[in-house]
């Protein structure tokens, strides 16, 4: 699944985009099925931004069977890492992601349902700041940016600054590779 230009960019800590998916037949049905069914300790609704995550899904057998292989897939690739699933929906056009912000892990996220704007941010000047001090980023310069449709996949090193916008109801899901942070030790 993951060729050796993935790899190529995962190595020199650089962030890789892609489609594998042309035809992404997941619906919001699907998902509401599932997230009734999640357990409530491992879901956590955002009132205040109209977002629900659903935390460790890679540990559950009712979880997608592509969201699987990709979690399979990883597992294999990043062998000395645990590798954790988690879910991102928001349900109207309104619902908000985080600000600009970085990840303590390395991340590969695909776009499941709906339409999102994402941005990679770059700053020096932010390095000594925390997600939540920041309220300007005025100083930023956007290195990339794209609306993600349903199949849309982006690899994110830990510590990339990004920016999901939601454009209507969407899902994403995010695969985490927590651990280690030099890829030559777990590639």
């Amino acid at each position: 699944m993951f060729d050796e230009t993935f790899l190529t960019h995962v190595r020199n800590r650089n962030y890789y985009h892609s489609k594998p998916y042309d035809a992404f037949d997941y619906n919001m049905y699907g998902f509401v099925k599932y997230l009734v069914s999640h357990p409530s300790d491992l879901t956590e609704w955002v009132d205040h931004r109209k977002r629900v995550t659903l935390l460790n899904m890679h540990l559950r057998n009712q979880t997608p069977s592509f969201a699987k292989d990709i979690h399979k897939a990883l597992a294999k690739t990043f062998y000395k890492n645990p590798i954790t699933l988690h879910g991102f929906a928001g349900f109207t056009s309104d619902s908000e992601s985080l600000s600009v912000h970085r990840d303590k892990e390395d991340v590969l996220f695909l776009n499941v349902i709906g339409s999102i704007n994402w941005s990679i941010w770059e700053s020096k000047d932010w390095e000594d700041y925390t997600v939540d001090s920041m309220t300007d980023w005025s100083t930023g310069v956007v290195k990339f940016d794209k609306v993600f449709t349903p199949g849309d996949l982006i690899w994110i090193p830990r510590g990339t600054w990004h920016l999901v916008k939601p454009n209507c109801a969407r899902v994403g899901f995010s695969f985490g590779i927590e651990g280690d942070i030099d890829p030559s030790t777990y590639i």
